[in-house]
């Protein structure tokens, strides 16, 4: 089978929104694939046949799949916030195992590095590229899922404002970015503009569940603003609740514009959830050009709820949520307008 044929066929498996995601995601997922959310392969082996730039044949025979572990990793605290987080659980954990496999502390060593503090080295690092005898920052941001999403863009602003880091320009990479907290990116874009920031939007569906989840959820999952536009939808047959933000405008401004040199964002079709926000907002406030390797990102921005969510929405004698048997789950999100 021809390598482009067999990325196609994976991809049509994965959850791309389009047909550059999907690829992305056939070839991402092609020799990755965490089995808690995939299916196992068909084959127990691979042979991969490849031509070398001298055009003679080679064939790599019989390679064994190989199946190993990796220590979970919480994606949220139990805080009214978790219900803030727009994250690709599949992406995450290929981006996992990649870091453990191949990522070498020797390969930045061509650069002057910056010191990002422990709790956030897995979400970003930072460095000083020179680029035709100019220096320039540059950021490659893993996920946008930190434990605190304050802390997280609090450290940001000191990263990219200390001594010795390039103000002459800021180079943003979120390639492969499978996203994160909805807080920690909307908050992130002030730094790099004088612009306010408006925030994302968040959109139900309307229907009387819909309705009864937001009447009855307990306080900390700040639903009650959207019954008024739910129960008028009911009765005027509109699909969709009207669009409210998950943090307000003020926390989204609350710094400030920090980074006064020009900013370049760079994309691909794997930026999923909170960072199709961050690029949705970064291009809607003329932050800066957006650079896509691809020509979408994966457009999977959403907040995302667990089946456990769902189940302390209501009480448990009226609750349509039920344990489902032997520890099985599913997720579905609120899209994001």
């Amino acid at each position: 089978m021809p390598i482009q044929k067999a990325i196609e066929r994976n991809g049509e498996t994965q959850a791309g929104t389009n047909p550059e995601a999907r690829f992305a995601r056939g070839l991402d997922s092609l020799t990755s694939r965490p089995l808690d959310l995939s299916l196992p392969p068909d084959e127990d082996w691979v042979s991969l046949t490849y031509r070398s730039k001298t055009g003679a044949e080679f064939t790599l025979t019989k390679q064994k799949w190989m199946v190993g572990a990796l220590d979970a990793r919480p994606l949220a605290t139990k805080t009214s916030r978790r219900k803030r987080a727009a994250v690709d659980i599949k992406k995450t954990k290929i981006n996992q195992l990649k870091k453990k496999l191949y990522l070498q502390k020797t390969s930045r060593r061509a650069n002057e590095s910056f010191h990002v503090q422990k709790a956030f080295q897995r979400n970003f690092y930072a460095q000083a590229r020179i680029v035709d005898g100019r220096k320039f920052g540059y950021v490659r941001l893993f996920d946008f899922a930190p434990q605190d999403p304050d802390k997280f863009v609090i450290e940001f602003k000191r990263l990219i404002t200390a001594k010795g880091f390039p103000q002459e320009g800021l180079i943003i990479d979120v390639r492969g970015n499978p996203g994160g907290r909805v807080r920690a990116g909307q908050r992130l874009l002030q730094l790099f503009t004088p612009r306010r920031i408006t925030p994302e939007l968040f959109e139900f569906i309307n229907s009387p569940l819909s309705l009864e989840i937001c009447r009855r959820a307990p306080k900390n999952y700040e639903l009650a603003k959207y019954v008024e536009s739910i129960a008028e939808n009911l009765e005027t047959g509109g699909v969709y609740s009207v669009g409210l933000p998950f943090d307000s405008e003020e926390d989204c401004n609350d710094i400030g514009q920090v980074y006064y040199g020009p900013v370049i964002l760079i994309t691909d079709a794997l930026c999923y959830s909170t960072t199709d926000m961050f690029a949705a907002g970064f291009q809607d406030h003329n932050i800066g050009v957006v650079l896509g390797a691809d020509g979408h990102t994966g457009a999977g921005g959403a907040n995302v709820w667990e089946h456990s969510d769902l189940e302390r929405t209501l009480p448990p004698a009226s609750s349509p949520f039920k344990p489902i048997p032997g520890g099985a789950s599913f997720r579905v999100f609120l899209p994001s307008a």
